[in-house]
This record gives C-alpha cells, sequence and structure tokens, in this order.
C-alpha cells in the first residue's frame, strides 16, 4: 500500500464513527467548539487537505501532516487535529479550541 493510500485509509478510519457527509475523496464535518464556536471542514483524501470555514466567515486550507494517530493538518499557524467524533483547532495566535463534531 502506498504512503497515500494509506493516509486515506487511517483518515477514513479516524473519521469512521463521525456522523459526516462523505462523496468520493471528500469528507465534510461539522463542528461545535467550547466558547460556541463553530467550524465546517471539507477533507479532500486525494490532495490531502482540509478547508477550513469558521462561523466568522473565514476560510483557511491546511495541508495534511504527519499525525501518529488520527489526522492532523497544518498551515499558516493554524492547526487543526483530530481523532474519531474530537478535534482541536488552533487559529493563528489564539488558544485552541475543543470540538466534538455534529450531526449534519
Amino acid at each position: 500500500m502506498t504512503g497515500k493510500a494509506l493516509s486515506a485509509c487511517v483518515l477514513a478510519l479516524a473519521l469512521g464513527a463521525c456522523t459526516h457527509a462523505k462523496t468520493g475523496d471528500t469528507i465534510e464535518a461539522a463542528f461545535a467548539c467550547n466558547g460556541g464556536a463553530r467550524l465546517s471542514v471539507t477533507f479532500d483524501n486525494k490532495t490531502g487537505v482540509a478547508v477550513v470555514r469558521t462561523q466568522a466567515g473565514g476560510m483557511h486550507v491546511l495541508t495534511r501532516t504527519i499525525s501518529g494517530s488520527g489526522y492532523s493538518y497544518e498551515a499558516e499557524g493554524r492547526k487543526l487535529r483530530g481523532k474519531g467524533r474530537e478535534a482541536i483547532w488552533t487559529d493563528t495566535g489564539a488558544a485552541p479550541l475543543t470540538c466534538q463534531e455534529r450531526g449534519n
């Protein structure tokens, strides 16, 4: 199995217990975070990116990084890491937010 295929499988397994919309190589997930923040994330297994949309209207394209377990994406000081239904979102210069995937 190639590294890319293995990464896609790990991501699929990490998100397997979640409620999300999956079409082809992409997975759509919505998260509710502490402090009332909400995120909408599109995971693209083919390109290895996650597009994070915040309720404030921000849109951030993060690149997949190596993770021992679960998933990890980073770019420009922003990070999205998670496993199963839980994620931690860190925006540039802000404290990390703990998030739970919510049903669509």
